[in-house]
């Protein structure tokens, strides 16, 4: 009999995570498991992206502080055999639920962030670090994408490492090379690389920018997808160094990977980043990317060589170094794809998950 699984995410927004549980949850075998997604706080736009018939309970709470009464009338009354978090603050509130929820139900946590990092931007570091502290412990497992992310657990949060899974974000390769083939509107004429992700400080798209300008001036036009709040510093920055007319900045694109495909290479300037998703993405499209060895996922996804070059973080020149090899270096595209699809398709990604959510 297929065991029932409770999934707990915010909403389905455009975002990493969110783009996770689409590819993930359609297709756990629903011999082994019964799945049912809950959105604590709205739908998002990633709804579409799951089949219509998939469970989905939307709980349209007002906010993370009203959630956890609703997290355990739903427990309840599903009474799954497993419950997984994702995010941070739904993993604090899924332990603090615990002792009012059925006894022997296990809770998972799936960590999205480094939270060494990602505290620091938040008004009371410190608190978060506390409760972080107090309250993973009682989580059954700890579910990370990345070695990083487990060392850090273990360093900073004292989490026990056996009660700890390192399991990679699955991609859907043959999807994503689909929809890297099809045309769009807005492409370069002329040969590009390409960066994508939201315009904020984690992205450090500013040291993307500074390591452009180092570049020769037939180096290859730069396609910045994405759009947020950094965007007049980052355009603003472009015509100080001089590059604003080789760099283009179209927002957030439909199918990024129609750019991935056919560009030179893309480039990564996160100052951490938890396991990208750009990375696996563009190594589905068989494109090769130059990336900041920053913390988190990335020596773990770019073979030196085979998919790409990194560089010393926060390294502007390191990175300019990386791009320019990156593009003149002799890749096989197809060879490419082949490795990110050997390490972390949906095929050999989605059974580990099911392992992990089926253990006693």
């Amino acid at each position: 009999m297929a065991r029932k699984i409770l999934f707990f995410i915010p909403s389905l927004d455009i975002g990493g995570a969110e783009r996770v549980f689409t590819v993930l949850l359609p297709r756990l075998d629903r011999a082994k498991i019964e799945p049912l997604l809950a959105l604590t706080v709205r739908r998002g736009p990633l709804r579409d992206a799951l089949p219509p018939d998939f469970p989905v309970v939307e709980m349209a709470c007002k906010s993370h502080a009203t959630a956890p009464p609703a997290m355990i009338r739903l427990i309840r009354r599903v009474r799954p055999h497993a419950v997984m978090a994702t995010h941070s603050h739904l993993n604090l509130l899924l332990g603090l639920c615990k002792p009012f929820l059925p006894r022997g139900t296990r809770l998972i946590g799936r960590e999205t962030s480094l939270l060494s990092h990602s505290h620091q931007e938040l008004r009371f570091p410190g608190l978060f670090d506390a409760l972080t502290r107090r309250v993973y412990p009682v989580l059954d497992l700890m579910v990370c994408q990345s070695l990083d992310m487990k060392d850090e657990f273990v360093r900073d949060y004292g989490l026990d490492p056996a009660r700890m899974r390192v399991l990679p974000n699955p991609v859907d390769v043959d999807g994503v090379a689909r929809a890297g083939r099809e045309a769009f509107p807005g492409l370069p004429g002329e040969p590009f690389v390409t960066a994508a992700g939201r315009f904020a400080l984690q992205k450090r798209f500013d040291l993307l920018l500074k390591a452009y300008a180092l570049l020769p001036r037939d180096f290859p036009r730069l396609a910045l997808l994405g759009d947020g709040p950094l965007r007049p510093s980052l355009e603003a920055l472009a015509r100080d160094l001089g590059i604003a007319h080789r760099v283009d900045m179209p927002g957030f694109a439909a199918n990024p990977h129609a750019f991935m495909a056919r560009a030179r290479a893309v480039a990564l300037s996160s100052s951490y980043d938890p396991f990208p998703n750009t990375l696996l993405e563009a190594g589905a499209c068989g494109a090769p990317v130059a990336a900041f060895r920053c913390p988190g996922g990335v020596r773990e996804i770019v073979e030196e060589g085979v998919t790409g070059f990194t560089a010393a973080p926060g390294d502007p020149e390191a990175l300019a170094h990386a791009l320019l090899r990156t593009v003149e270096h002799p890749f096989d595209r197809e060879a490419v794809r082949e490795r990110v699809r050997a390490r972390f398709d949906v095929s050999a990604v989605v059974p580990a998950y099911e392992r992990v959510l089926l253990e006693e």
